[in-house]
């Protein structure tokens, strides 16, 4: 097991991981390395929204996403495609990972940290943290508030 692995959650036959990288927790696909493409695939899980892209979204620019949800960077930069999940697999995504879910329709977006905290992912954080402490203090992510933040205080959080 990578040292960098934090959670995983298998959802419709496909495993999800997220993972310390260079920004702090990233969500992506479970792939083969030689499948990855650098950032591409991956988002920040504090920048990280699920969101149902619908025929006028998929249509913008050189996209060529399908109708449905998505794991999106910020508001709509489609990074996993998740069309091909039903309805209870997304909710279940959203649920494991913290992320908050946008529905078709919908344009109200939840906190992000009334999402994470107490997560599953959440917990792994907290797991990971004590087991990497030294990592834990020097990764900032200043993506949660717009501060820096250590992985180990993003781990102290409460409702």
């Amino acid at each position: 097991m990578s040292r960098d692995l934090i959670y995983s959650k298998t959802v419709g036959n496909r495993t999800f991981i997220a993972e310390f990288g260079y920004r702090g927790v990233m969500i992506s696909e479970k792939k083969p390395k030689i499948l990855r493409s650098g950032a591409t695939g991956r988002a920040e899980i504090s920048n990280a929204t699920l969101k149902y892209l619908d025929e006028n979204a998929c249509r913008m620019g050189t996209s060529r996403n399908r109708v449905g949800y998505h794991l999106c960077r910020y508001d709509d930069e489609n990074v996993v495609d998740l069309s091909k999940l039903n309805e209870a697999e997304i909710v279940d995504f959203a649920a494991c990972f913290g992320v908050p879910l946008v529905k078709k329709d919908d344009y109200h977006y939840h906190s992000f940290t009334d999402a994470f905290v107490d997560s599953p992912c959440h917990i792994a954080l907290k797991e990971w943290v004590n087991k990497h402490p030294k990592l834990a203090t020097r990764s900032n992510c200043t993506s949660f508030t717009g501060n820096a933040r250590t992985l180990k205080e993003i781990s102290e959080w409460v409702k």
